[in-house]
Order: structure tokens, then sequence, then C-alpha cells
């Protein structure tokens, strides 16, 4: 049983960005009312483009060479952003008003929690001047952000580029002209494997936060009965690939 400040992290592997929202939404209500622990989600998705309260219409670059791929809007703040193979997703689902919390404060914790998670990769990142997310340079993205608040109980999250195709993360022009999206592998000259990622991730996200951060090998009851009764174990997802095998 988790202390009041204690929190899990469940690392979900690469998972339909659908499924991952309703999951979001259903834990939401749980953690609100205290039927659930706090969580730290963390996944990969399938390509896809969200679109939150912030964008303006014209961000979304599809080159005709490329094929086309899911535009959601979702209820989070900031732009539009690409979400695909080769980025890590954090999702922390937390009582703000417990951790004495407001948005902008754990916003601010976020980017701090990012630029630790880099500096244990030999990156270093600092905060945007006005800008949410992390930046390598005045011009170079390589982590963005987007929160949103339900009944006390923060959800979306932040995307971390660690092994992306640039062609892909850049069709979306999310800060505006001048600025590009990089990645751990194009700064830091080596390839970063997403379970490692997710690992230091834990690790900064207790670090920055102060707080316990439990982890475990299978997913919790509460977590696989929102995903489904049967989830693929290829993509955790639909169980459409039907391959039986154990979770990645």
């Amino acid at each position: 049983m988790t202390k009041r400040h204690d929190l899990r992290a469940v690392w979900l592997g690469r998972v339909d960005y659908q499924a991952c929202r309703t999951l979001q939404n259903t834990l939401v209500e749980r953690i609100a009312a205290r039927e659930s622990p706090e969580t730290l989600l963390l996944a990969e998705h399938h390509p896809v483009i969200t679109r939150g309260r912030g964008a303006f219409g014209r961000e979304v670059l599809l080159p005709p060479d490329i094929p086309a791929i899911p535009v959601y809007d979702v209820g989070r703040g900031g732009g539009a952003a690409w979400h695909g193979p080769g980025q890590l997703m954090v999702y922390p689902l937390l009582r703000l008003r417990d951790r004495t919390l407001d948005v902008k404060k754990y916003v601010r914790l976020l980017e701090r929690m990012i630029v630790a998670l880099l500096a244990r990769h030999g990156i270093t990142g600092f905060a945007g001047d006005g800008l949410s997310g992390v930046w390598t340079s005045p011009t170079d993205n390589i982590a963005s952000i987007g929160a949103a608040v339900r009944r006390g109980v923060c959800l979306h999250g932040a995307a971390v580029n660690a092994s992306v195709n640039p062609a892909h993360c850049n069709m979306v022009n999310a800060y505006g002209d001048g600025t590009r999206m990089v990645s751990m592998e194009s700064v830091g000259g080596r390839a970063v494997s997403m379970d490692a990622l997710q690992r230091s991730c834990t690790a900064a996200f207790g670090e920055v936060f102060g707080v316990t951060v439990l982890t475990g090998e299978t997913l919790p009851d509460d977590v696989a009965a929102a995903l489904g009764a049967r989830p693929c174990p290829v993509c955790w997802s639909c169980g459409a690939c039907g391959s039986g095998g154990k979770r990645p």
C-alpha cells in the first residue's frame, strides 16, 4: 500500500494513443475518488498528431510522401504535437491539491524532471524562456509539455524525443517558425532504448517531485481492466495480432 505522497509507475510499452487516453480518463476518475493510487504512466505510441487548446490550425505540415496519420483534438494546454515511435510519453496522474501544487508549479517541476532525465544521459537541457517544454538551444526543442486538470487530478503530460525520425516529428510546427524538434539521439550522438529511458524517467521523477516511485513487472489490475481483458502483448492495445506472447 502506498503512502500519501508515494505513487506507482506503470510502463505500458507501445500502446495505441486512444487506448491510453481512455486509460487516463478512467484512472483520473478513480484517483479523484481515491479508489486508485496516483500513477505515473509511461508509454510509446503509434504515429499520431494531437492538437491542444492553443493550436492555431496551421501547425500540421503533412508532406505528400508520408502517409496520413490520425489527428485528434484533445483537452490539454499547448498546441499541436506529433507522437510516435522513439518518443517517451510521460503521463503523471496526481492529485495536485494533496501536493500543494497549482498547474504552473506542476509544469515547472515537470520541466525540471525532464532536465534531470536528460542529464542522466549526458545531455544539457533547460526550460524555455516564455515557452513550455525543454530545449537544448533557443531554437531546438527536445521535449514538449501539455497539461490538463480534471477533478483536481492532472493528466496528459510530456513527450521526450529519444530516437525519433526528424522528418516525422517536424511535421508539426508546434512553437512557430525558426524552431525545430531534436532528439536525444541527434543531440547526444547515440541511440537510447525506450526501456532504459523509462527507468531513468522513473528515477528522475522521484528525485524532482520528492516521492518514492513504486514499480512492478506486471500491470496493476485496475490498469489492465481499463485497457481491456486481453490487451495485446505486442502493442499492448487491441489484441488483434493474437500473438499470445508475454508483455514486452
